[in-house]
């Protein structure tokens, strides 16, 4: 009986078999400049409190995060002790690298698919890269956004609304996904528009849940709309080390130039935003064209809809990431969770390797966390590594309209009658 259940279960174990082994192999390593600025901000909070934190022009974070590094400067008490110890803070994202497998493991589970497809997640370094050796929190964000796909297709629109508003109070990133998340929300608000004010208030009563610990101190709200506003320019480069499109056009040598200077009549900056948005706007055509079928049949987004919604998240994230400057490395990675499910679900993973191996490319020559010469290695190029994070975007395009690519070639192709002549 015991071992019928250890059979049935042996991939739930093998997840929280690793998820122990990385919370007992905890690396201590940590990308040196986030640890700097991280240990920073908790010293300010010790010396200044939280409520003053934004004094400092650099704290570019919303309070959510603080308040992790508000508790564990309560613990640390001074700027070494917390220096010395910060990587323990890494505890937190792995927790939600777990939480987000357990999800795919779940929706696998859902679709009467082989569960164990799941170790082509879960024995993916490159997903796990950003916690264990950079010590970034990109995964928390990426955790709350997955969940709110995970809930829009379970119907669960309320709870769907609550994480989308937690995943924008630690990444205000988040906010690009609102499109698809209110066309996935508006068929069932306009079956039964009462609802809008139930997901309104409760989407308001989480935001001000998780503001009120700043706010009940004395913080400002307006110093918190500065905060996303002034996001734009932040960092007034063409790349910070994304290897991007940008890395291909003018190289390594000329990403950290600002993006302020003219390109071919425009900015690089506004190149970035045209690009990004004409990306963006064909990474959503197909949702929308099945949002309008939605709205004239009255039905509701489900599980047949996972194709094109997830292609959908994806490609919002990957274009942002490849096409607009200022980008970090890190800022692909909410689209990995998605891409291995898609991959896993449609066992096609020509698209999931492409960007893992880019991503991990992309993170490792510039956190050099393995003993070698990353110089001498040609993969490790910036440019290579961009074309192939390239080459990921352009295939997530073709399976997103692949019946239309299909259709095309089929007219095209010529006809035997006519070879045969």
């Amino acid at each position: 009986m015991i071992k019928q259940k250890i059979l049935k279960y042996r991939y739930l174990l093998l997840i929280l078999f690793m998820a122990l082994f990385f919370l007992l192999i905890l690396p201590r390593y940590f990308f040196v400049h986030d640890q700097i600025t991280f240990a920073r901000w908790t010293d300010w909070i010790i010396q200044d409190g939280m409520v003053n934190i934004y004094k400092h022009n650099e704290v570019n974070y919303l309070p959510a995060y603080l308040y992790v590094l508000e508790g564990f400067g309560y613990w640390a008490k001074n700027y070494q002790t917390v220096f010395v110890n910060l990587y323990y803070l890494k505890i937190i994202p792995l927790f939600f690298d777990f939480g987000a497998v357990l999800l795919v493991y779940k929706i696998l589970g859902k679709l009467k698919l082989p569960q164990n497809r799941i170790l082509l997640l879960v024995l993916n370094i490159a997903f796990f890269y950003n916690t264990l050796f950079w010590g970034q929190i990109d995964s928390v964000h990426t955790f709350f956004l997955f969940l709110t796909f995970y809930l829009l297709l379970e119907k669960k629109f309320l709870f769907a609304v609550l994480a989308y508003i937690t995943a924008i109070n630690i990444k205000y990133q988040s906010l690009i996904y609102a499109p698809i998340i209110l066309m996935i929300l508006l068929p069932g608000i306009l079956k039964n528009p009462k609802v809008i004010l139930k997901y309104f208030f409760a989407g308001l009563g989480a935001q001000i849940l998780l503001l009120f610990p700043y706010l009940a101190r004395g913080g400002d709200l307006t110093i918190l709309f500065n905060v996303i506003k002034n996001s734009v320019g932040f960092y007034p480069y063409i790349s910070m080390n994304a290897f991007n499109l940008w890395f291909i056009v003018v190289g390594p040598g000329k990403a950290w130039t600002s993006d302020t200077q003219t390109f071919f009549f425009f900015s690089y900056r506004i190149w970035g935003y045209v690009l990004f948005g004409i990306g963006y706007i064909l990474a959503l055509i197909p949702l929308f064209r099945i949002f309008l079928k939605k709205l004239k049949t009255k039905e509701l987004f489900d599980w047949k809809n996972l194709n094109v919604i997830a292609l959908s998240f994806i490609l919002s994230t990957y274009s942002f990431f490849y096409f607009t400057t200022q980008m970090h490395e890190r800022y692909i990675h909410p689209a990995l969770i998605f891409t291995a499910l898609w991959a896993l679900v449609n066992r096609k993973y020509a698209f999931y390797l492409l960007m893992s191996l880019g991503y991990f490319l992309n993170m490792e020559k510039i956190l050099e966390f393995l003993p070698i010469n990353h110089e001498a290695i040609v993969i490790f190029s910036s440019r290579i590594t961009a074309v192939i994070l390239g080459a990921g975007l352009v295939l997530g395009y073709y399976y997103l309209y692949q019946k239309e690519f299909s259709d095309l070639f089929r007219k095209i192709k010529p006809s035997k009658t006519i070879i045969n002549k």
